[in-house]
């Protein structure tokens, strides 16, 4: 069994010592992947956008029909309680919530992981990717359904690649398989519709800095055989941040445009403002 470097966790609003992180085998909704999940950072001990995680894990839950007894004042709270005992600085918070057959038989898990921090270097150069086919299974639902994403990330493994994009059969590219994706074209940022994609709590926060910063955001589908069109691309995601793009397949971007430049600069100052 892989020990855990934390020691404790939150199941249904109890904080608990890690060594009784543990799941009933008879619960077939465990089996079946019944849930949804949610992971955010925590920064200087400061959690990073926690209300609106929880929003969307409850979102999630209704989009699927996963009935439970939970609300969002109560994990609020149980989260404080297991931040309070942990020592690190910087870590991740994830939440589990599994159905189950009946709403008050439903579970809901907190707790923390070491984060994943990407090489300091790609964000100045740039990462690798390839397309896949496929689609996930009530895309803008963050839920348990992880096989075609899982499946797609191998490929990008395999292709030693930093992520794989999804393609519809429309031959659109929609999303990344932890990653909103986005394009540039003359200093304005295309992404594709909201109503087939996960929002990431990453993207809302940097659509609102785009706004702020005059920079124009358009929401449109983005043909794969199209992609040679655009200036540049990026993806973003809460450990990613804003991560660009320097090739897509075969087709690469000879630069990072300045208005991801521009965005990568203004998210810093915008981490730093929230954490501090």
């Amino acid at each position: 069994m892989i020990k855990s470097p934390f020691s404790f966790f939150c199941r249904n609003g109890e904080v608990l010592p890690m060594e009784e992180a543990t799941v009933s085998i008879n619960n077939i909704e465990y089996s079946y992947g019944f849930g949804v999940y949610e992971t955010f950072r925590v920064v200087k001990g400061v959690p990073l956008f926690k209300k609106e995680h929880i929003e969307r894990l409850f979102i999630s839950a209704s989009t699927i029909d996963l009935e439970h007894g939970f609300d969002e004042d109560n994990l609020s709270k149980w989260i404080e309680a297991l931040l309070q005992k942990i020592d690190n600085e910087t870590y991740n918070i994830k939440i589990l919530l599994i159905g189950a057959k009946t709403p008050q038989d439903a579970s809901l898990f907190v707790f923390p992981l070491n984060p994943l921090f990407v090489d300091k270097k790609l964000y100045k150069q740039g990462i690798e990717t390839i397309t896949v086919e496929f689609e996930r299974p009530a895309p803008t639902a963050k839920t348990l359904n992880m096989l075609p994403s899982y499946l797609a990330q191998k490929k990008a493994m395999r292709a030693n690649v930093f992520e794989a994009l999804s393609v519809h059969p429309d031959g659109c590219v929609y999303e990344g398989t932890k990653s909103n994706f986005f394009v540039v074209k003359d200093g304005t940022i295309i992404t594709p519709p909201s109503d087939q994609v996960l929002e990431g709590v990453t993207k809302l926060n940097v659509l609102k800095i785009a706004a702020q910063s005059g920079i124009t955001v358009i929401e449109e589908p983005i043909k794969l055989d199209e992609l040679s069109n655009y200036d540049g691309a990026f993806l973003t995601s809460s450990s990613m941040k804003i991560l660009p793009i320097s090739k897509i397949n075969d087709l690469e971007f000879s630069k990072i445009p300045e208005v991801v430049k521009k965005l990568i600069s203004k998210y810093k100052e915008f981490i730093e403002t929230y954490t501090s």
